[in-house]
């Protein structure tokens, strides 16, 4: 019998996935419309500023720093845009924390990474709360 450390959790029946029976995965369309975002974004900060000064970021302009796009976990029965255009990761494949490091390096060679929220799916795992990727054991953390 296999042991796994870590455990996916779906985001709409809030029950453990076993393996094969469904992913973690991100939307490529909700990735382009963040991207999008930040584009407009910048450009209207950037633009605020005079020319040849330093570009003053307020308080208000953090604020509205487009939100970054959540992964998902689903079941495959559970999934609400099982046609969506995503980048999917079988949970078989995530079931311990070496699995959860190769990923992590593998994603960060992807140029859309940082449009994602994958630093809270690690915060999530690492801390043991939260959903989508979470210990089996809670883990202790040397922080």
């Amino acid at each position: 019998m296999t042991t796994h450390e870590l455990v996916a959790v779906c985001d709409a029946c809030e029950a453990p996935i076993a393996d094969g029976q469904g992913c973690i995965w991100i939307d490529y369309g909700k990735i382009m419309k963040q991207q999008e975002a930040v584009r407009t974004w910048e450009a209207e900060t950037k633009a605020a500023a005079p020319p040849g000064t330093r570009t003053v970021v307020s308080y208000g302009d953090i604020l509205s720093y487009p939100d970054a796009v959540r992964w998902c976990a689903h079941h495959a029965a559970c999934d609400p845009d099982i046609d969506a255009n995503a980048y999917s990761i079988e949970v078989h494949r995530l079931r311990t924390w070496a699995d959860l490091a190769h990923w992590t390096a593998h994603l960060m060679g992807k140029p859309w990474l940082p449009a994602t929220d994958w630093k809270k799916v690690l915060e999530s795992a690492a801390h043991g709360v939260g959903t989508r990727i979470n210990p089996v054991k809670r883990p202790i953390v040397h922080a």
